[in-house]
């Protein structure tokens, strides 16, 4: 370890020493000839004429120029909406879904909501729409028809319970009743009779003539009550059966009429929604563009046949607008 008065003195003689070549540089510089002492206040500094500027720790920003393009970060796809159609039952007309251009707006219009952008060929649908109104009517017309039947099943029903059954009960009973007074007038008949001829009062073929009018009423009133027993027991229930059954049929023809009916009101609005695609507006304010297919746009023009859910139209949304830089792969992970 070095002693610390050592180094005192290894301090001390150093700075003798550098004291000392100060003042031999001065005396130098005093004793120079003139020519040196010209030379020397010539010549410049190197760092003369520069700007400087203070330096602090900072993150440094790297500027990287490319090529790119603005976009809308929203935008609206609007494509052809007509679906395939065909003739209702016993129509020839149809429709595949497709149709022809007849007007288009241009390219980078600038268009406000419900503005309109491309009108498309509609005759094909307004004949489905004229042939499908002339089906609805007639399915109403069934459906009409299908209401009475079943409501005169249903009253019928009613009419034989409430009404025809019970005058029908009632003629037979009536008939028995009938039957049953003759029958008691021919027994009393046929008593007298049995007297007077034991008398000698009345001849036998008169007795004869009253014993067969009794048997014929016996009988009469037999068949009365077989009449009656038959349709209580087996007329009637069969005759309400044929008219329940008819009640049924007449409310399975009535919903069968419904759906009907309901199917074609419902083809009804599908085709005039189609109609409606026939002319496409714009859902919202944009700038209009055609859509690109491919990797290139699709000329939209007049004559043009579209399909069906063929991209028609771009419509971005202004507001929301981003830029989309083209950055080589070689330097992406400076970004």
């Amino acid at each position: 370890m070095r002693h610390p008065a050592n180094h005192w003195s290894l301090w001390s003689s150093a700075t003798r020493i550098v004291v000392l070549l100060a003042l031999a540089g001065a005396l130098a510089l005093k004793l120079a000839p003139p020519q040196l002492k010209e030379w020397l206040h010539r010549k410049k500094s190197p760092l003369e004429g520069l700007s400087f500027a203070v330096v602090t720790r900072a993150d440094l920003m790297v500027m990287l120029t490319t090529a790119g393009k603005i976009d809308s970060a929203e935008r609206t796809l609007i494509e052809c909406q007509l679906e395939r159609a065909a003739g209702g039952t016993g129509q020839a007309a149809s429709s595949g879904g497709s149709s022809t251009v007849l007007s288009v707006i241009a390219d980078g219009t600038l268009v406000k909501e419900g503005d309109i952008l491309c009108e498309l060929d509609a005759s094909e649908y307004q004949e489905l729409l004229r042939q499908q109104l002339i089906a609805v009517e007639q399915a109403r017309v069934d459906h009409r028809q299908a209401e009475l039947n079943l409501e005169v099943a249903m009253t019928a029903v009613v009419e034989f319970r409430e009404g025809l059954l019970k005058e029908n009960l009632q003629q037979l009973k009536g008939q028995i009743a009938l039957d049953q007074a003759a029958l008691e007038r021919c027994i009393d008949r046929l008593k007298w009779a049995q007297r007077m001829l034991d008398k000698g009062y009345t001849p036998v073929s008169q007795y004869l003539t009253d014993e067969v009018n009794e048997r014929k009423a016996s009988f009469q009133l037999r068949q009365s009550r077989l009449g009656l027993e038959i349709f209580e027991r087996y007329s009637a229930p069969k005759t309400l059966r044929t008219l329940e059954g008819q009640v049924l049929a007449a409310q399975v023809m009535m919903a069968y009429q419904e759906r009907r009916l309901r199917m074609q009101l419902e083809r009804e609005q599908l085709l005039r929604k189609q109609l409606e695609y026939c002319t496409i507006r714009a859902p919202h304010d944009g700038l209009v563009t055609y859509a690109i297919q491919d990797n290139r746009p699709v000329p939209i023009e007049e004559g043009m046949v579209v399909r069906r859910r063929q991209d028609l139209f771009y419509l971005p949304n202004l507001d929301t607008m981003i830029a989309r830089a083209m950055i080589h792969e070689s330097v992406a992970n400076r970004v």
